[in-house]
């Protein structure tokens, strides 16, 4: 859920402390054999950024 005016960004100088979820996106053409490709991307639930995964990220809302 996007919280209003919500910022993810630590005072002490951490790193942001977001909360996270799975978005699952597919791009290319499915009338072509092989032209699709996994775009799935990570968003955060409380101030909207999006950033992509991390290689072996996993999410436990994540779609099999």
């Amino acid at each position: 859920m996007k919280v209003p005016g919500w910022v993810c960004i630590s005072d002490d100088g951490e790193p942001p402390d977001h909360d996270w979820e799975y978005v699952a996106d597919w791009g290319g053409d499915p009338e072509v054999i092989g032209g699709t490709f996994d775009c799935s991307f990570k968003r955060c639930r409380q101030c909207g950024e999006e950033a992509p995964l991390e290689p072996g990220e996993t999410f436990p809302d994540e779609e099999p």
